[in-house]
C-alpha cells in the first residue's frame, strides 16, 4: 500500500500501531519518510511535530535535533532552540554545529556571557582541526560579543574536556549525563 507523503493523519496512526507493536525502528522509519514529504511542502508547523516525535523515538535523535533548533531560531522561539540543543551537547559537547547553535541561541537569549563560553570553545575545536578561514569567522562573533575577547589556546592535555565540562557547568547541565535517546 503506497501512502501519500503528507498525510499527517494516516501516518501519525500508522506510527502508532508500530510504536504499541514495538517497532520504533518502522515508527522512525514511517515518521522520517513524513518529515521528507513535510520539508517539500513546507508544512513546517506538522514539521516541527513530526521532528519532535522522531527525536523522542530515533536512535540517533542529534539531527532531527539540530534541525528543530534551527526552525525554532529562525522563529525567534529560543528557549525552545536552547533545550533541543542541550540535549545535542549532552551528547557531543564539541560537536561544531551543535556549538554554533547554541552560541546563537544564548546570544538571542542575551546571556552574553554563555555564548562567549560557547564559541570560545567552538574556536578550540575549529583550531584543532585548523580551519583558518573558519577560525577567522568565529574571532570576529567573539569581537562583536566582547571586544576584549581574543582566540583561545589550544586544548588542554585533557582533549578539551575541562572546558566541555566548564561550559556544561555554565548551562546548567551535569558534568557527566547519560546517552538518551
Amino acid at each position: 500500500v503506497q501512502l501519500n507523503p503528507v498525510d499527517m493523519e494516516t501516518r501519525m496512526r500508522l506510527v502508532s500501531l508500530y510504536l504499541e507493536g514495538q517497532a520504533p525502528d518502522k515508527a522512525a522509519r514511517t515518521l522520517d519518510e513524513l518529515a521528507i514529504g513535510l520539508r517539500t511542502s513546507g508544512d513546517e508547523e506538522q514539521l516541527v511535530d513530526v521532528l519532535d516525535r522522531l527525536a523522542g523515538i530515533a536512535e540517533e535523535p542529534t539531527g532531527y535535533l539540530k534541525e528543530l533548533a534551527e526552525i525554532y531560531l529562525e522563529r525567534g522561539e529560543n528557549a525552545q532552540a536552547l533545550q533541543r540543543l542541550q540535549r545535542c551537547f549532552k551528547v557531543n559537547p564539541q560537536d561544531e554545529q551543535t556549538l554554533d547553535l547554541l552560541g546563537k541561541a544564548f546570544v538571542e537569549l542575551g546571556e552574553t556571557d554563555k555564548a562567549l563560553q560557547v564559541f570560545e570553545e567552538l574556536a578550540r575545536v575549529v583550531e584543532a582541526r585548523g580551519d583558518v578561514d573558519r577560525l577567522a569567522e568565529i574571532d570576529a562573533i567573539l569581537e562583536r560579543l566582547a571586544p576584549s575577547a581574543s582566540t583561545p589556546t589550544a586544548p588542554a592535555d585533557d582533549g578539551g574536556l575541562g572546558q566541555a565540562a566548564e561550559l556544561m557547568a555554565a548551562m546548567s547541565l551535569p558534568r557527566w549525563c547519560p546517552r538518551t535517546p
